[in-house]
């Protein structure tokens, strides 16, 4: 019996040793979105609206980017796990947005009924604007970051203990879709990969043992794969509230 006990004894400490610098944070709250599509203009013939061309020349009229801009605010999820000290932490973050909102766009395109005549281009460049209202957002990602408190965790003996800030990098994904079945033909839905920065600053107070809840300020900037193309300049923010249950 008392084999069995000190057995068991020495697992629990083990266990205990292993988790000493587990960290462990779930925050969830309010995001904004602000994602906007700018796609790269064209070229046509001056006389002969159906010729196009990637760069301009003295016989060619520019054909103007067209563009398009999400709006919306969602809930969001952030979870990050990994390796804690008294002054920070080490750890893999996935995070998750979801936006209800509206799209705004303007369409430039060179009119049908003269895309093929022999005629002034100038005169066959048309131009819209339009607003799909019941649109919706999604932001996934997946990063590495780090957190420091300079003041010491939520267990130091400091006014300032608890406050910290941090920063992660990694891969983002960004999807739009709408559900206004009026606008079907305009380019609305948009769904990019690339890299992804978040950067944050919060407090936290200690609940009990090793337990703490807080809140933070964080926001976002992702960097769309295709934006290297020179297809067009891209602008992907996020900027939000969060309250965290965390284990350090």
């Amino acid at each position: 019996m008392k084999v069995i006990k000190a057995a068991l004894l020495m697992v629990s400490a083990l266990a205990a040793s292993a988790f000493a610098g587990f960290y462990a944070d779930l925050g969830t709250g309010l995001t904004y979105s602000y994602f906007q599509v700018e796609d790269k203009p064209y070229y046509v013939s001056k006389t002969d609206a159906g010729k196009t061309y990637s760069d301009s020349s003295a016989n060619t009229v520019k054909v103007d980017s067209d563009r398009q801009k999400f709006t919306g605010i969602g809930p969001g999820f952030d979870l990050k796990v990994g390796y804690a000290w008294e002054y920070g932490a080490l750890f893999g973050d996935f995070g998750l947005s979801m936006g209800y909102g509206s799209h705004e766009g303007e369409d430039y395109f060179v009119v049908e009924d003269c895309a093929y005549a022999k005629t002034n281009a100038e005169k066959c460049i048309g131009h819209e604007k339009y607003e799909l209202q019941q649109s919706s957002s999604t932001r996934f990602t997946a990063a590495a970051g780090f957190m420091l408190t300079p003041f010491g965790g939520t267990e130091a003996m400091s006014r300032m203990s608890g406050f910290y800030f941090g920063a992660s990098f990694g891969f983002s994904l960004v999807e739009t879709s709408t559900d206004d079945s009026e606008h079907r033909s305009h380019r609305a839905p948009l769904s990019d990969i690339g890299l992804g920065l978040q950067v944050e600053i919060g407090q936290k107070w200690l609940i009990a043992g090793r337990w703490d809840t807080g809140f933070s300020i964080v926001g976002s900037w992702d960097f769309p794969a295709r934006y290297s193309d020179g297809i067009a300049p891209e602008s992907y923010y996020t900027i939000g509230a969060q309250i965290h249950v965390s284990r350090h």
